[in-house]
């Protein structure tokens, strides 16, 4: 049987952002993109979508657009980014997870699903952007630490890290980092340390929090 999904909530977006809830305080863990055969004009209306997924052997940037037939993907951690028919680009933040690609004709529906929050990096100077910042230097400074001969075993590796693990990684990393640095007049910067700081502690209240977090040094 196709699946198929209830769009009609979203006919004027081209892409949806779920709410974020308690315990997501960065976001949702729900991401749609609508690709259609006839852009409305009315709105953002996305031509095609680039991401990373993980293949058996390898990863492999892809571009989807309204006529991707129906499938699922890993996703890897990175940038999921929408092209539109006059270039105009608009960009989120997965720490992984999967794909679900819907064939609805005229349109193609692409599910973004992740454990963790998916990070809306839409606007600019924003905490949810200053967050995916962060994390690609972390992810940055671990990729040059491994073979330069050999980067896609880095990539590989990546690609096949628990997004829950990563992310928490992360929060730990960049909390102690900005714990440490000077108060900030940046409201963006203070609405992230703030963040930070609530997502944590909602993890630890509801359970969610690892025993054990590792260090990025261990993760990657």
């Amino acid at each position: 049987m196709t699946e198929t999904i209830d769009i009609s909530h979203e006919p004027d977006l081209g892409y949806v952002f779920y709410p974020a809830t308690a315990e997501n305080n960065f976001g949702s863990t729900r991401f749609d993109v609508i690709l259609s055969e006839h852009p409305t004009r009315r709105h953002y209306d996305p031509e095609n979508v680039q991401v990373t997924i993980a293949r058996q052997t390898h990863v492999d940037a892809i571009h989807l657009n309204y006529t991707a037939p129906p499938a699922q993907f890993r996703v890897c951690p990175g940038r999921i980014v929408l092209t539109d028919r006059v270039h105009k680009q608009v960009s989120a933040f997965c720490f992984g997870g999967d794909l679900r690609i819907i064939h609805q004709p005229p349109d193609a529906i692409c599910v973004f699903q992740s454990p963790v929050s998916i990070l809306d990096i839409t606007t600019y100077h924003s905490a949810h952007m200053l967050f995916a910042n962060e994390v690609e230097i972390l992810i940055a400074e671990r990729r040059a630490a491994w073979d330069p001969h050999h980067p896609h075993q880095f990539e590989q590796h990546l690609a096949q890290v628990d997004p829950t693990l990563l992310y928490a990684a992360c929060l730990d990393t960049l909390a102690t980092k900005f714990a440490a640095m000077p108060h900030s007049n940046d409201p963006a910067r203070r609405q992230f340390v703030h963040l930070l700081q609530k997502e944590i502690k909602s993890w630890q209240q509801n359970g969610r929090w690892p025993l054990a977090i590792p260090k990025l040094t261990e993760l990657l």
